[in-house]
């Protein structure tokens, strides 16, 4: 269980074929970017140099090799990218997606704010989660606290992603996280015992992971 300063492409294609029973991840934002032109966001680069909807192709097709034929893949995203992440995944199969409410630090239109997707998706013919899930509701998120002058400009509140993780997946199973930014998901798998690695590339946002890790929450409970 190691939370890794790395390119998580790589990562994810040292694993096992079927080896993973989830993978939950928030893909870096790329607002204000094009979706096909190679780019950095603020002077880091996202994983292997790749423009964001490469990035997410190439990240899907890895999972669909490295899941169980009963694992599932969570993308977390903002609605402003929902479209282009359904027509970027093409080896998984799309399922379902829930919906947090979530208040990011900047002002951001009313219904990005309201409705904020985690896309599930599995590999073609595998079972339906449900049956195996304790629970998938509608979720409300406290705000972020993370500003663009701090760590990490849209930190994911660390208690709701405990809740989230604790509805879909249960103590042993093997999660990952491959685009883990400050590792919300990893320190949260820790709390509930599932076996989890995780990778940023950012050494910015890697410390800030390492930062969470050794003290919990960061910018949630900070007064």
């Amino acid at each position: 269980m190691t939370y890794r300063l790395m390119d998580g492409l790589e990562f994810m294609k040292s694993l096992p074929a079927e080896s993973v029973d989830g993978i939950f991840t928030d893909p870096p934002w790329k607002v204000g970017l094009s979706h096909d032109k190679k780019h950095t966001r603020k002077g880091i680069a996202l994983p292997g140099a790749h423009n964001w909807t490469t990035l997410i192709t190439e990240m899907t097709d890895e999972a669909a090799r490295v899941l169980k034929p009963t694992g599932s893949c969570f993308i977390w995203i903002g609605m402003t990218s929902l479209a282009e992440t359904l027509k970027a995944v093409k080896a998984l199969e799309y399922r379902f997606c829930f919906f947090v409410y979530y208040i990011p630090p900047r002002y951001v239109a009313y219904f990005q704010s309201m409705l904020d997707p985690i896309l599930y998706f599995a590999k073609a013919g595998s079972p339906w989660i449900m049956p195996r899930a304790k629970r998938i509701k509608q979720l409300w998120q406290k705000p972020s606290k993370g500003k663009s002058d701090t760590f990490h400009p849209c930190a994911r509140p660390f208690d709701s992603v405990l809740a989230i993780l604790n509805d879909l997946f249960f103590p042993g199973d093997y999660i990952i996280d491959p685009l883990a930014g400050s590792d919300t998901t990893g320190y949260a798998c820790r709390l509930l015992g599932l076996n989890w690695d995780s990778c940023e590339v950012s050494e910015k946002y890697y410390k800030t992971g390492l930062a969470r890790h050794s003290q919990g929450v960061l910018f949630e409970d900070k007064k």
